[in-house]
């Protein structure tokens, strides 16, 4: 979607705003799951880890319902919905750009294309790859720290 709104040299500044939410994400995500795990031990009655999940699916549907309201979909077919900031005339300078630079609209997925995306070698090295680098990432550190948590006692939860 965002290189549908934008011009080819101006995608990847915006492609790093939205990659750098990945990583940022696991950051507050495991401080704020740490926090809710400890600062929520019991109440109501409840596990302090169920606290997180609980809190974290709240989050999670938020951010979607939102962004069901905010995405604006592509130039030519916008969100109805965003309606209240994406004007016409955002839409039209939209197209007018992508005409400049001959960039075809979306028209889908068909069998076709999708079949085509299984031909590409570059799908496949990075299908390799993202498991065996997903394992040594430092995002899985909050299993270590619950592992490491014990009672007043001294003895493991």
């Amino acid at each position: 979607m965002i290189s549908q709104w934008y011009l080819p040299h101006e995608v990847a500044l915006r492609m790093s705003l939205y990659n750098i939410a990945q990583p940022a994400g696991a950051m507050i995500s495991g401080a704020m799951q740490g926090g809710l795990s400890t600062n929520m031990e019991g109440v109501l009655g409840r596990a302090g880890w169920r606290w997180a999940f609980i809190i974290n699916g709240v989050c999670t549907i938020a951010v979607a319902l939102v962004a069901f309201f905010l995405l604006p979909g592509y130039p030519e077919s916008p969100n109805r919905l965003a309606k209240f900031y994406l004007k016409p005339r955002h839409i039209e300078i939209a197209l007018a750009r992508a005409r400049r630079v001959n960039r075809k609209p979306q028209i889908g997925i068909t069998p076709k294309s999708f079949l085509r995306c299984f031909t590409f070698w570059q799908l496949w090295a990075i299908g390799i790859a993202w498991p065996i680098g997903g394992n040594f990432t430092p995002s899985n550190y909050y299993n270590l720290w619950l592992k490491s948590l014990k009672n007043p006692d001294g003895t493991k939860k």
